[in-house]
């Protein structure tokens, strides 16, 4: 899992790197259509973004 930071061209750069074995639970803030705001579990295998 990698924290990355993007600017407004479009160029990345990684923040913070986690070895996949030390992460144990995902979760992203999210506002649902009823602008409530709150915490969402992810899965832990396989792909996922957040922005």
């Amino acid at each position: 899992m990698a924290f990355e930071n993007v600017d407004a061209c479009g160029n990345w750069r990684v923040l913070c790197a986690v070895p996949a074995g030390l992460v144990t639970r995902i979760c992203v803030y999210k506002v649902s259509d009823d602008g409530t705001v709150a915490w969402v579990e992810q899965p832990v295998q396989g792909p996922w973004w957040a922005y």
